[in-house]
C-alpha cells in the first residue's frame, strides 16, 4: 500500500494505492491519525489507485469518520473501482458517506 496526501483549501486529500487490508490497515491507521487535525473538516479519499479493500481497511474508514465527527467534520470517498464499490454496496458504506466519480467532483460538490 502506498498512500499519498495533499493539503487542499477544503481539507486533506488521501491517495490509497495497492491493497488496504489486515497487513497494511495498521500502518494506514498510524498514518491517518498522525495526519488528521481538529482543523480537517474535510476528509476525501481518493481510492482510483486502490485494488483490494478488506474488512480491517473499512475498520479503520470507521475510526477516521468517528474522529472527523467528534471535531466536526466530514469524510468522503472518490474513484471507486468496480470491485472496491461492490465491498462499499456489500456493506452499505455508499449510504453512510458521499461518493464521487473524481477528486474535481468531490471538491466541486465540498
Amino acid at each position: 500500500m502506498r498512500l499519498s496526501f495533499e493539503d487542499h483549501q477544503k481539507g486533506l486529500i488521501v491517495g490509497i494505492a495497492g491493497k488496504l487490508d489486515a497487513i497494511t490497515a495498521a500502518n494506514f491507521k498510524e498514518e491517518i491519525f498522525a495526519r488528521i487535525s481538529d482543523n480537517n473538516k474535510f476528509v476525501l479519499f481518493d481510492l482510483s489507485n486502490l485494488h483490494y479493500l478488506s474488512s480491517a481497511g473499512i475498520r479503520v474508514f470507521f475510526l477516521v469518520a468517528r474522529r472527523l465527527r467528534e471535531t466536526g467534520g466530514t469524510m468522503h470517498f472518490c474513484g471507486l473501482n468496480k470491485d472496491i464499490m461492490r465491498v462499499f454496496e456489500m456493506i452499505e458504506l455508499q449510504t453512510e458517506f458521499n461518493i464521487f466519480s473524481d477528486v474535481e467532483e468531490a471538491l466541486k460538490e465540498m
